[in-house]
C-alpha cells in the first residue's frame, strides 16, 4: 500500500485530541541553533487535527492537515 494511503486510512480519532505544535529551528552553519528555537503555534488539539505541515507566508503561519482544515494565523 502506498504510504499516503496508509496515513489516510488511520482513524481520525487517533489524532483528534493530541496537542499540536509548530516550532522554528533556525540554522547556523548548517546546524540547528538550539538557543534560537522558538514555538510558533501550540494547540491542545481543539483547533486542528493531525497537523502535518506549516509554512510562513506574507506574515501569516499556514498550518495544514491531510484530514482536517487549514489554519491561518497572523504572526
Amino acid at each position: 500500500m502506498p504510504v499516503h494511503m496508509n496515513i489516510v486510512t488511520q482513524p481520525v480519532s487517533d489524532c483528534s485530541t493530541k496537542s499540536r505544535e509548530v516550532i522554528r529551528l533556525p540554522l547556523s552553519d548548517g546546524r540547528v541553533a538550539v538557543e534560537e528555537i522558538t514555538e510558533l503555534f501550540y494547540d491542545h488539539g481543539d483547533l486542528i487535527s493531525g497537523s502535518s505541515v506549516a509554512h510562513i507566508h506574507s506574515g501569516q503561519l499556514l498550518i495544514g492537515s491531510i484530514i482536517d482544515k487549514l489554519v491561518v494565523c497572523d504572526m
